[in-house]
């Protein structure tokens, strides 16, 4: 099992998650044993840990003490499965905590032709929910479509639509909102042909504004990743019969009293599709997910950026800094610094 010189530890909700912004004060750290590993299972310990938007809705309906689970990389120290050995990666949803028991069922053994935490991005749940959002669960992206509109653009997931649409419609011409210069110049980097900062728009008048002249043929379609104002904007510049993907809406997680969006109306008048989608729920789509995105990543047609956070303790605030635009591309944890042999590198800026 585990050295006995290292303690195991777990995060716990302390409260505060009905505020409307949490902080880490309300999160908690406490030791607990190393659990034992009984037949068929396999004794963990936390590599990778993914830290996104949507847990925060989440932590809402969770009462104090409890564990957060998220996707995570974890390596095996001691098996009781035959199925894998000791200093093998898995993949599943993993408790926050330095140790974990899972079960041979729910783990996935990663291959080494990625970097692990890889799979917590562009080759995994990001990836797959941008995938998964340009087409008929969302977007529904059509070769005849002229201008694509993405919030949250310079995140995870908005970092990855804009390759992904490019590849699939060469012309399109993709417009993304974030929320500070540094990020203005990564999302041209990654073929964003337009790039607005919406803090420079103090109001719904002045950002609609710039989307009209962002978007002289108006707006196709709009993968949301954010609500609030900017989405209030987008409706504007809808054309007639566009298609509205909502990935997230990140804009209110943190506030439970949210009101009704300000732009239903519209929805009417302009024939407007709306599609709500969790990736989770196309499982059917991830076998060409991983064939297209692992093509994509091998011709370097895709590049994901990962904001990693160095050590354990810094995993409540790393999820804190997602609600205050501190990542550019994917927030990972990496738990437990330290070289792993045998594993190529993936696409990682500065």
């Amino acid at each position: 099992m585990a050295e006995a010189k290292e303690q195991n530890t777990q995060i716990e909700l302390a409260g505060g998650q009905a505020v409307q912004m949490m902080t880490v004060n309300d999160f908690r750290f406490t030791d607990i044993p190393v659990p034992e590993p009984k037949e068929g299972e396999v004794l963990l310990k936390s590599r990778y840990v993914s830290v996104d938007p949507y847990l925060r809705g989440r932590f809402m309906a969770m009462p104090v003490g409890s564990v957060p689970v998220s996707g995570a990389v974890a390596e095996v120290v001691e098996s009781k499965s035959e199925l894998f050995q000791k200093g093998d990666l898995v993949l599943s949803y993993f408790p926050w905590a330095k140790f974990f028991v899972a079960g041979e069922k729910n783990v996935t053994k990663l291959s080494g032709d990625l970097s692990p935490s890889t799979y917590l991005g562009v080759a995994g749940m990001t990836g797959r929910t941008a995938y998964i959002g340009l087409g008929p669960a969302g977007c529904d992206l059509k070769d005849t479509d002229k201008t694509l509109v993405v919030s949250g653009a310079a995140g995870a997931v908005g970092s990855i639509v804009a390759q992904i649409a490019k590849l699939r419609v060469p012309n399109l011409r993709v417009v993304g909102f974030a929320g500070s210069d540094d990020k203005l110049d990564f999302l041209k980097e990654i073929g964003y042909d337009v790039a607005l900062n919406y803090k420079n728009y103090p109001d719904t008048a002045s950002l609609v504004a710039a989307l009209k002249d962002a978007c002289p043929n108006g707006v196709d379609c709009y993968f949301d990743n954010t609500g609030g104002p900017i989405t209030d904007a987008v409706f504007d510049v809808l054309n007639k019969f566009a298609r509205v993907a909502v990935c997230g809406q990140i804009a209110m997680y943190n506030d439970p009293r949210a009101s009704n969006p300000a732009f239903l109306y519209k929805v009417i008048y302009k024939c407007v599709t709306i599609r709500g989608f969790a990736q989770g729920e196309f499982a059917d789509q991830f076998p060409a997910f991983n064939r297209d995105m692992r093509a994509w990543l091998a011709e370097g047609k895709i590049k994901g950026r990962e904001h990693v956070v160095q050590g354990f303790a810094k995993i409540p605030e790393a999820f804190l800094g997602l609600f205050t635009g501190a990542n550019i591309g994917k927030m990972i944890v990496d738990v437990c610094p330290a070289p792993m042999p045998n594993i190529l590198v993936s696409v990682k800026w500065d």
